[in-house]
């Protein structure tokens, strides 16, 4: 699928309408496709290119493209896109293991690796008639901007569900929203509440074979009962056959009563022995910890209580072993019932 830029000399908003092949109902049906990042026929320019690679980097399949004849589009040629390929494609890269994940899934059953709104909440009557964001997956909003020159960004969050930024971590109101975008990178990512997100640690310009060596981590995002699932699968990146054989390490995140847990469901990959969960952050927590435990041990950890991210960090938890992280803020505690009168209570 190609996208024909329109020239910067057009009248037509040139975003909305090179990027119209960006829009769900194109990506849902195949799991890997895209279309050409900063379009194929004739010349983008500048601003287009930006919030291309923006929005493309979290295509299933991601590639800047373009056809013989035309003017070189590579990223590097626009400052501003440059720039933007800086701060998106790292996520893409630290995100890698929850892409594998769905296209594991996709695999396994067909399930979409993008895919629209009303998918996840067909309920919803407005999240039906959007086609200018998607899901990647269940649990990561993809809301570009798409409109030339645009300052703010109008988003529809689905009510259904507790969102959080994906940049600053912090809650943010479902809903229909409008987002300030005036800065260097419209984009727009949100994690849904519930959510447990494997990653991994990348520090460019390494290469994804250079980086398998790094921690892992996880972002676990807390729905209102403050429960959250996800899994992870990961193989050795090249083999084929590797879901038929089981030769693929499957792991399965579930965090309820402040406590969760890795259980490992398939052990089949043996070049996961070495590889570590890091850090887990989890989102959402109300209050500070008084203690956070991860099996049994008191872990390295930090709060932040504008941002409510509790992030526990400095470890080197085995990634194929089953582990559980605890944590036990204020509001936990109980009461001890002073003198006989059950009335009279002191919080501890």
């Amino acid at each position: 699928m190609t996208c024909a830029s329109v020239s910067p000399a057009s009248s037509t908003s040139t975003c909305t309408a090179c990027l119209s092949l960006a829009r769900v109902r194109v990506l849902t049906c195949l799991s890997l496709t895209p279309p050409d990042i900063c379009g194929f026929l004739d010349n983008t320019n500048e601003e287009l290119c930006a919030r291309w690679i923006e929005l493309g980097a979290f295509y299933p399949f991601s590639r800047d493209h373009n056809t013989i004849g035309a003017a070189p589009q590579e990223l590097y040629v626009f400052p501003s896109a440059a720039a933007s390929a800086r701060v998106v494609l790292p996520i893409r890269y630290n995100l890698l293991p929850y892409f594998y994940s769905l296209f594991f899934r996709a695999h396994l059953n067909g399930a979409t690796v993008v895919r629209p709104l009303f998918f996840e909440f067909p309920h919803d009557s407005v999240a039906a008639k959007i086609d200018t964001q998607f899901l990647l997956g269940p649990n990561l909003l993809i809301s570009p901007t798409l409109a030339q020159g645009a300052s703010r960004l109008s988003a529809y969050l689905p009510t259904d569900a507790i969102w959080y930024d994906y940049f600053s971590r912090a809650h943010v109101a479902s809903g229909s929203q409008s987002f300030d975008v005036s800065g260097s990178v419209k984009l727009k990512l949100h994690i849904r509440g519930g959510a447990v997100l494997p990653t991994q640690d990348y520090v460019p310009p390494e290469t994804i074979s250079q980086m398998r060596s790094r921690p892992h981590g996880l972002i676990v995002a807390l729905d209102a009962g403050g429960n959250a699932g996800g899994e992870m699968f990961l193989d050795d990146g090249d083999s084929l056959g590797t879901a038929a054989t089981k030769s693929f390490l499957q792991l399965s995140f579930a965090l309820s009563n402040h406590k969760l847990k890795s259980s490992v469901v398939v052990n089949g990959f043996s070049g996961a022995a070495g590889m570590t969960v890091g850090h887990v952050t989890f989102l959402g927590v109300a209050a500070s910890p008084k203690q956070v435990l991860v099996d049994g041990a008191a872990a390295s950890w930090s709060y932040d209580p504008a941002s409510q991210v509790l992030s526990v960090t400095a470890l080197t938890v085995p990634v194929n072993a089953p582990f559980e992280v605890s944590f036990w803020a204020c509001c936990m505690s109980f009461w001890v019932h002073l003198t006989g009168d059950p009335t009279l209570r002191l919080r501890i």
